[in-house]
């Protein structure tokens, strides 16, 4: 059996590759998707699946987190970085998207050439994901969304939000977690 780190594959011709050969081999593999095994996620997901929450109108998911340039070299761009997390967690909740539309502005790093912030808009006909990343700055509001993911439907919601708990660590990109 094989756990995966991201990315599990370039494109989907080779994550279909990577279960294909799975299954010829009886193996289970699996992607270390972190963000679906919070256990906030799982309380999310089975709210969602159960109905409790009624019919889904909208989700945000929301990661901010300030990486400075020297940092930000070491590693590929949002999109890769996390914008992949954003995109399954959705699609976890509520399946497969009817329309993605998503952009990246003009990076504001100066050497680095990968993006620094990028958003999505998953179409679900009477559902709407919005989803947004940023490398570029930090929320310092009362109110920061370093990483919320937050679900809205006709009775009920429920939010995973990483500033439930505050702690200071010396990591550099996440000091504060």
């Amino acid at each position: 059996h094989v756990f995966v780190e991201k990315p599990v594959g370039r494109d989907p011709e080779e994550i279909k590759a990577v279960a294909g050969e799975a299954e010829a081999r009886g193996l289970v593999v699996m992607p270390g998707h972190n963000y679906a095994y919070i256990p906030e996620f799982d309380r999310m997901n089975r709210l969602t699946r159960s109905g409790d929450l009624g019919d889904i109108r909208a989700l945000f998911i929301t990661y901010v987190i300030q990486h400075p340039e020297e940092i930000a070299r070491d590693y590929s761009g949002i999109l890769e970085e996390v914008m992949v997390h954003h995109a399954y967690l959705a699609v976890s909740l509520l399946g497969t998207p009817e329309r993605v539309v998503a952009g990246a502005p003009t990076t504001g790093w100066v050497e680095h050439p990968e993006e620094d912030q990028a958003w999505m808009t998953l179409d679900y006909g009477s559902a709407t994901v919005h989803a947004f990343a940023t490398f570029a700055v930090d929320d310092m509001s009362n109110a920061p969304w370093t990483f919320i993911v937050k679900i809205l439907g006709t009775r009920g919601t429920a939010t995973l939000d990483w500033r439930t708990a505050i702690f200071n660590r010396p990591l550099g990109t996440l000091s504060t977690a």
